[in-house]
């Protein structure tokens, strides 16, 4: 359906694809049904099931210039998209596609802020942020092998009260080994 040598077809990145034709209203629709019929023919045995959605816009009937252009046919996309894949949509203007071009009319002011400033600034905020966040996780390893430890100590201290290495009575140590000792940091004869 694409064999057409006035066509070309372009990726714009991702998962989208652009098609500059020179079709007209109806025939640019029409086109981009025969599109969908095609990757829906394709049977799922093959590979994964391809869920396509078409944005059409006109030239000149829906813009003039290349970035409207490309913008309405972006709106109409995902217009496609959000009524459910295997649809195609052509672009209208409720579909609320802005296009914004910069005035030359208007001069940037000598006190603004360079933009290679601005870069800078973003580039070590960025840098901070990376920082910030590698201390954190330091901290929280930290903290990990911290807890860990202190669960051991403590669960060699209960197998040690358990294996009689210390002797209670009423709440009081009477007798402690020394690998219990060991344990606690303490000489034997502070424990008793």
């Amino acid at each position: 359906c694409l064999g057409e040598d006035t066509q070309l077809r372009a990726r714009l990145g991702g998962d989208e694809f652009a098609i500059l034709t020179p079709q007209t209203g109806d025939s640019a629709e029409r086109l981009a049904e025969r599109i969908l019929a095609t990757l829906a023919a394709v049977p799922a045995a093959s590979g994964p099931v391809i869920a396509t959605s078409i944005g059409v816009a006109v030239y000149p009937d829906d813009a003039e210039d290349q970035r409207a252009l490309l913008s309405y046919a972006d709106a109409a996309l995902y217009r496609a998209k959000a009524e459910g894949r295997g649809t195609c949509r052509r672009y209208d203007a409720s579909m609320g596609a802005v296009t914004v071009q910069p005035d030359p009319a208007v001069a940037i002011p000598e006190s603004a802020i360079r933009t290679e400033w601005l870069a800078t600034a973003v580039a070590l905020a960025s840098c901070l942020i990376l920082l910030l966040a590698g201390a954190a996780l330091a901290l929280d390893l930290r903290e990990r092998k911290r807890t860990a430890f202190e669960r051991e100590r403590l669960r060699s201290l209960a197998n040690a009260a358990v294996e009689g290495l210390v002797v209670c009575r009423s709440g009081q140590i009477v007798s402690a080994n020394e690998a219990f000792a060991r344990l606690t940091g303490l000489d034997t004869a502070a424990l008793v």
